[in-house]
C-alpha cells in the first residue's frame, strides 16, 4: 500500500509522488507545514495537510469539480488534480 499527502480543504495533492510507509508519507506532510511557515512566517493548522492511503484517497476523498466541456457545451465532472493541459474545459487541450 502507499500514501499520499493532500489538502483537506481542497483535497488537491501537495505532489504526486506516492510515498511506500505512512511514516514517510507524515514526514512530508511536516516538512510542507514547516515549508508554509518559513515562507509566511504564520503558523498553519496541523489539520491543514493529511494523510491517506491512495487507494482510500481516489475512491473516497477526492474531490470531483463540474468543468464545461468547451467543445460541446455540456458539464462534465472532472477530479481537482486534472492539469489544465488535460482537461476538457481548457483551451490548451483542445489545441495541438
Amino acid at each position: 500500500m502507499s500514501y499520499v499527502v493532500y489538502e483537506t480543504a481542497t483535497t488537491k495533492l501537495v505532489s504526486t509522488k506516492a510515498y511506500k510507509t505512512m511514516a514517510a508519507a507524515r514526514a512530508a506532510r511536516t516538512r510542507k507545514i514547516n515549508k508554509e511557515y518559513a515562507r509566511t512566517g504564520c503558523p498553519l493548522l496541523d489539520s491543514a495537510y493529511a494523510v491517506a492511503g491512495t487507494a482510500d484517497y481516489y475512491a473516497n476523498i477526492e474531490r470531483q469539480v463540474p468543468v464545461v466541456n468547451m467543445m460541446s457545451g455540456k458539464t462534465v465532472m472532472e477530479s481537482v488534480n486534472t492539469p489544465n493541459f488535460m482537461s476538457v474545459g481548457s483551451e490548451a487541450y483542445w489545441s495541438a
